[in-house]
């Protein structure tokens, strides 16, 4: 056999051995899986930036970003995710929304975060102010009903005016008696010590105050004996007792409201410094309020977070 024959021949035999082992390879049944870390961008994989699933794989920061980079939708749910997004441990991320509910309603933005207990506490508090705000202001405000009716009952002005120390038993005008106190006890000390008077019609609030407090006004009260002058009666007493008790529930009134403020202002220091220990995944964050005083916050355990005011010397 000539030897350029023998050439060709062992040419063909290569190129036979060749295209079948292309062949085998090309009707190989079960391909093996592509590396995460070199998916293609197009289809069939291009579902796998889109699955949130895959994107909980413990993957590289650099190829996290580069998937973000060329998947929008990718980098548009990394925004909204500021907003009431959430993390790795099931709560809610962003600073917004928290911080707003909190003003709204105290623990609305822990709750909105997950953080149920002290969110559902802080809401109990803010009820519990508000129930005990209007129960105190309607007691004091009935209360000031009642010792009003009794002041128009016990108390007249032209009796104060016939009766008084100064004045009984000469018949004199209010012009007259003001007059009086005024050049004889407006000095100070002396029974029964000048006040001037208040108007009801121009100050309601005073005139129910000094009828009751001063005892310039006592002979204005239908048991007072203008020949006895007694410095005290009893319904006097009871006026201003009755005055005494509705104030006070007014002011008790007034501390619930404190108590809702206070609950509030906690809420949304809380919320700020949990929002951002989140969005951060810092060990702890502080707000400082002065030189010695501030308020911080430290993970404790996986789904529990210590706040602490802390003093520093």
């Amino acid at each position: 056999m000539q030897p350029a024959r023998i050439l060709g021949l062992l040419a063909l035999l290569f190129l036979a051995s060749s295209a079948i082992s292309s062949g085998a390879s090309v009707e190989d049944p079960q391909p093996s899986p592509p590396d995460e870390m070199s998916l293609d961008l197009f289809p069939p994989y291009s579902k796998f930036y889109r699955s949130p699933d895959v994107l909980k794989l413990d993957a590289s920061r650099k190829f996290l970003g580069d998937a973000r980079r060329l998947n929008p939708s990718a980098s548009l749910r990394s925004a909204v995710s500021s907003w009431g997004g959430m993390d790795s441990s099931g709560r809610r991320r962003g600073r917004v929304w928290p911080i707003v509910l909190s003003v709204i309603v105290p623990g609305a933005g822990e709750i909105y975060m997950g953080y149920y207990k002290r969110g559902i506490a802080l809401v109990a508090a803010e009820i519990v102010a508000w129930t005990g705000y209007f129960y105190y202001r309607d007691q004091g405000l009935d209360g000031r009903d009642a010792y009003e009716n009794f002041a128009e009952t016990h108390w007249d002005f032209d009796r104060w005016i016939q009766w008084h120390p100064d004045a009984y038993p000469l018949d004199l005008k209010f012009a007259e008696l003001d007059s009086i106190g005024r050049d004889k006890w407006s000095s100070g000390g002396g029974w029964p010590a000048y006040h001037p008077w208040v108007d009801k019609g121009v100050d309601k609030q005073g005139y129910y105050e000094v009828i009751g407090k001063y005892d310039w006004f006592i002979s204005g009260w239908e048991d007072f004996d203008p020949d006895t002058q007694p410095h005290d009666t009893d319904l006097r007493t009871i006026y201003r007792g009755m005055r005494k008790e509705s104030n006070d529930d007014l002011k008790t009134a007034d501390r619930f409201i404190y108590l809702s403020l206070a609950a509030r202002a906690f809420s949304l220091v809380e919320s700020i410094l949990l929002s951002r220990g989140s969005e951060e995944d810092a060990s702890s964050s502080s707000v400082d309020f002065g030189q010695h005083f501030d308020i911080t916050v430290r993970p404790r355990g996986f789904h529990s977070t210590e706040i602490a005011l802390e003093y520093n010397f």
